[in-house]
């Protein structure tokens, strides 16, 4: 049996599945402890249907949190971007186009260093490790700890921002580095603010994570956790702790996952009516398709 939680900002439902079909199902009010909150309504629906802990195989979670934490400038951590791009893109700058609150929230220092690759592979220039342990011993000394490292063309060549982080992560071992190759996609901008909203989330993401597992603890349920993200498939926890953003628009990928897979139509296009939002989707095989457009969240293009 598993067991299904989706914590909305005003709702969280809870079910139990068993082949297929829903055995058990729960909506109670979100809490403000999202730990609370999911131990509650695992604990209604396995009451509910008078099921043991030990026969549950796997639980799987879907939250809101960090989409709320940006929209309502909430946890949010001050943040050091670092740019590797030097002598190219200095006249592009960073954060450009954020809200003015977000950006006061988050307190960003901002630094542009040597490195970066053009389109067909080749280096803008050479990263310089003298200068990334300048800039990060300057970081360590305004007590930073949450960074994000964009080099332009990264998803092709991720190679230069895999050097600085481990520069930076023997300077300030506890930092959280949010790189951006592992974020988003080709598009300079774009990948750059995912990346800032990443390690600006970073803390919260801890946060939550061991809220969902102490929440398992305490309700005896020895099975493994996933978080769901917003391609339709999941995260275990280890993963939402550096990616947090991923999970960004999970709720409607949520429900058109559930729809397809109740359903059995495997093509189709999903509406989700919610109480302040509709949200709509097409399905491939039972698969969100992703926009290739960019898509604002809390003011900011990402």
């Amino acid at each position: 049996m598993q067991i299904g939680v989706d914590v909305g900002g005003t709702n969280t439902d809870g079910v139990i599945l068993s082949e297929g079909k829903v055995l058990v199902s729960e909506k109670t009010t979100t809490t403000e402890d999202v730990g609370d909150g999911v131990f509650n309504i695992i604990k209604t629906v396995l009451t509910k249907g008078n099921i043991s802990p030990d026969k549950i195989s796997s639980v799987m979670i879907g939250t809101t949190h960090f989409t709320n934490a940006l929209v309502e400038r909430k946890k949010l951590q001050k943040i050091a971007a670092i740019r590797l791009s030097l002598p190219a893109a200095d006249s592009l700058e960073q954060m450009i186009g954020w809200p003015s609150d977000l950006i006061d929230n988050i307190n960003p220092i901002k630094y542009f260093a040597k490195g970066g690759y053009e389109v067909d592979g080749r280096e803008i220039s050479k990263l310089d490790k003298d200068e990334i342990k300048k800039i990060t011993e300057e970081i360590a000394n305004k007590n930073y700890k949450n960074i994000a490292i964009n080099s332009v063309y990264s998803p092709l060549n991720s190679e230069m921002e895999l050097e600085a982080n481990e520069i930076i992560k023997n300077i300030i071992p506890d930092a959280n580095i949010s790189l951006s190759h592992s974020i988003g996609k080709v598009g300079l901008i774009e990948r750059e603010n995912a990346t800032i909203i990443n390690a600006a989330l970073a803390n919260l993401a801890v946060e939550i994570v061991e809220s969902f597992k102490n929440a398992l603890k305490k309700l005896n349920i020895d099975a493994p956790l996933y978080i769901s993200q917003n391609d339709g498939t999941l995260m275990r926890p280890d993963k939402v702790k550096q990616y947090p953003v991923l999970t960004f628009a999970c709720g409607p990928t949520n429900s058109m996952r559930g729809a397809a897979y109740l359903s059995g139509i495997q093509d189709s296009i999903i509406v989700d009516i919610g109480g302040t939002t509709s949200d709509v989707g097409y399905i491939k095989a039972g698969f969100p398709r992703q926009s290739a457009i960019a898509t604002d969240v809390g003011g900011v293009r990402t």
